[in-house]
């Protein structure tokens, strides 16, 4: 063998390596071109995936309702000052996470029994989608294409519906789905989750009892319609899961920047239960801001209540004492600058005795550290330096008359606070009858008429850029498994050995190839058949080439590799 004809290793890998260096984008454009059949089936077979997920993905519904929260609650003319006793303004950050507390969300769970999840046991896959074709007036729907012959009529087609008031089961098996099917006329079977094996017996209408392990079951189902044999599946869960998974689904925000309006938004799979649920939490949500307005209320009303009778008593003592000294002594008049220094020690007094009847109420929610409290301690204190002043003055004078002013002072500020605080637990009254709260329902949730999801026009253009994109990954994959030259140029610059002539591939001669002539099963010949063939030229070419080249060659052997 010639060594000059000898390629090793590292020659190939430079050959291979200039070739992907020399790649451009007309290669591109040619790889794309030379797969254009392969990319458009995986575009097709992606977009046609797409729509179906479209068609049979479960739509989902949004519901949403709007809420006002207002700085104060609404009050009654006069009594303003009451009522802001007991209001006080709550940021909106706060309202939000008390409407998503259990405490809402809890009591919408309890009225609207969502602890029970009862429904029709569709076929995996299809079975969902076909049932919500299907017209619910025409009653329950018959299997389609005969498949109950197949085992598959015990699925729901359509129409098909379950109301169940009550169901307890052991709490070992909470959470765990028990398969109810219809039997004739209106009766039905339970079975456990697991074997299968019957719970219990019963008919719509009538409660149901029946034994799981040490355990007891009880099922009232209100409203039952399906074939007979229908399965429905059953599942009790735990109020705390229940609250917990409404907590995930419920979205509370506030509409614009410190507007005081929120917005309650949930999706769901059933726009009538969605839509309930939202509107018992605007419910819940207002009935419990009430309630609080109204404790509020009715917790200032006692306090005042208690203090009435004390004041009572000590306004009945201070009017003895004053009529048993005037009794003593006789008439005496209280000279004019006594009666100034008693106006304004009555005056201070009250005041003082207010804000001590005021800090034992708040007393009562705060610490002594809140601001409010710290406020009114303050107050207090000016208020005592006041008195005291005044008592320096009182003492300054003679001694009856110090008794009278003592005396007279006792009465009138028993008085004024006994009619003060008679007046104030009136008013409470009539406050804690009309208490509305703070906030009100704007916009109640509507059941809505179309579904948010899926987009089936999104969807589809996801699925076409996705496929086109799948398709000529696979193009480049498939590209960059082939080994081999392409470029024939590179033989010779990589190798130095000529290249006398390309030879394309014949697409004529495929199809020639396929088509056999005669009896005698010989193929057609395409230099026969077609002689001006592009593929039948170059090897002319060629011929002319070799012709001319193995003039000064000392044989006429050629090898083809």
């Amino acid at each position: 063998m010639n060594p000059k004809n000898l390629i090793d290793q590292s020659s190939l890998i430079g050959v291979h390596d200039n070739q992907e260096e020399e790649i451009n984008l007309g290669d591109y454009l040619a790889v794309i071109a030379g797969s254009k059949w392969l990319i458009l089936a995986i575009t097709l077979l992606v977009l046609v995936l797409g729509a179906a997920y479209a068609l049979i993905a479960r739509p989902i519904y949004s519901v949403d309702a709007l809420l006002q929260v207002e700085e104060k609650g609404s009050s009654l003319g006069a009594l303003d000052e009451v009522a802001a006793m007991f209001e006080g303004e709550t940021p909106v950050n706060a309202e939000i996470e008390i409407l998503r507390s259990r405490l809402v969300i809890g009591r919408a769970v309890d009225d609207l029994n969502l602890t029970v999840d009862a429904r029709p046991e569709y076929l995996p896959l299809l079975g969902e989608a076909i049932a919500r074709r299907h017209d619910t007036d025409q009653g329950p729907a018959e299997p389609p294409f005969g498949l109950d012959q197949f085992g598959l009529g015990q699925y729901a087609w359509g129409g098909e519906t379950i109301q169940v008031d009550t169901f307890e089961v052991p709490r070992s098996w909470l959470g765990e789905p028990f398969i109810l099917v219809a039997g004739e006329g209106g009766s039905f079977r339970l079975l456990e989750p697991e074997q299968e094996s019957l719970v219990l017996e019963g008919r719509v209408g009538q409660t149901a009892r029946g034994s799981l392990g040490r355990g007891e079951v009880i099922l009232f189902v209100a409203e039952l319609v399906g074939r007979p044999g229908t399965r429905f599946q059953l599942v009790r869960r735990s109020r705390l899961s229940a609250i917990k998974d409404i907590q995930e689904q419920l979205s509370v925000s506030e509409k614009g920047k410190q507007s005081g309006v929120l917005q309650i938004g949930m999706q769901g799979a059933d726009p009538r239960q969605v839509t309930d649920v939202v509107n018992e939490i605007a419910t819940g949500y207002v009935r419990q801001n009430v309630e609080r307005k109204s404790a509020e209320a009715e917790q200032t009303l006692s306090f005042l209540e208690e203090q009435l009778p004390v004041l009572k008593e000590r306004l009945e003592s201070a009017e003895a004492d004053l009529n048993t000294f005037r009794l003593e002594r006789g008439s005496i008049d209280m000279p004019k600058e006594t009666q100034v220094i008693l106006e304004q020690t009555v005056a201070v007094e009250s005041q003082l005795t207010q804000l001590q009847q005021k800090r034992e109420e708040l007393r009562q929610r705060f610490t002594p550290a809140h601001p409010t409290v710290v406020a009114l301690d303050a107050q207090a204190a000016r208020l005592t330096q006041d008195l005291e002043q005044l008592n320096q003055q009182v003492q300054r004078l003679p001694d009856t008359q110090q008794e009278l002013l003592r005396l007279s002072r006792n009465v009138e500020v028993s008085t004024e606070l006994y009619t003060s605080l008679l007046n104030s637990a009136q008013e409470l009254q009539v406050a804690k009858a009309g208490t509305l709260g703070n906030v009100r329902i704007v916009d109640q949730a509507l059941i809505p008429e179309k579904p948010v999801k899926p987009k089936k026009g999104m969807i589809l253009a996801v699925s076409l850029v996705l496929g086109l994109f799948l398709g000529v990954v696979v193009a480049f994959v498939r590209r960059s498994l082939r080994s081999g030259v392409e470029d024939p140029e590179l033989v010779e610059k990589q190798l130095g050995v000529p290249v006398y002539a390309t030879i394309p591939h014949s697409r004529t001669q495929d199809k020639l190839a396929r088509r056999v002539k005669g009896r005698s099963g010989k193929a057609a010949v395409l230099a026969q058949l077609e002689p001006e063939d592009l593929a039948i030229e170059s090897l002319r070419s060629l011929r002319t080439t070799l012709h001319f080249a193995l003039l000064e060659a000392k044989n006429n052997i050629i090898m083809i590799t």
